[in-house]
């Protein structure tokens, strides 16, 4: 990682590299290289490359009633590092699926079931696409998640 003070002193992390081509299209540089005395090619900079991890990787939801109930679960939170560090997140579940996202542009949110009966039990994976909102970079974590209405 590069740092810079600014002028006030305060040190900053470089987010990005920008260059001028020679039809005036500005352009991210996607890495700074460089080889040691060895020879050996070193990164200095590199756009991009985020990584992510949903803590905890499940969500579980319980509910008790004698009619169909819709069950919320527990939270779950998106942690990223690399890029920029100014993202967004959209949660979703698969085309077709009855589960709802609670916050689907937050990095922590829970989930809510479809309508289950006494007895029943429903689980489906929800899908969190993190963007870095400087140079567009994304990744993608998942959380599954149950649902059981144990009356």
């Amino acid at each position: 990682m590069i740092r810079y003070r600014d002028a006030n002193n305060a040190l900053h992390a470089l987010k990005a590299v920008r260059f001028r081509d020679a039809g005036g299209v500005v352009r991210n540089v996607k890495a700074i290289r460089y080889r040691d005395a060895d020879n050996n090619l070193r990164t200095v900079f590199q756009l991009g490359s985020l990584t992510a991890i949903a803590n905890p990787d499940y969500a579980y939801g319980n509910g008790y009633s004698g009619s169909p109930i819709r069950i919320n679960t527990g939270s779950s939170s998106v942690s990223v590092t690399g890029g920029s560090g100014s993202y967004t997140y959209s949660w979703s579940f698969a085309g077709g699926s009855s589960w709802q996202v609670v916050s689907p542009s937050s990095a922590t949110t829970s989930f809510r079931s479809p309508p289950l009966g006494p007895g029943n039990e429903d689980s489906d994976t929800a899908n969190c696409t993190i963007t870095d909102t400087v140079n567009g970079t994304t990744t993608m974590v998942s959380v599954n998640c149950t649902a059981n209405n144990g009356a």
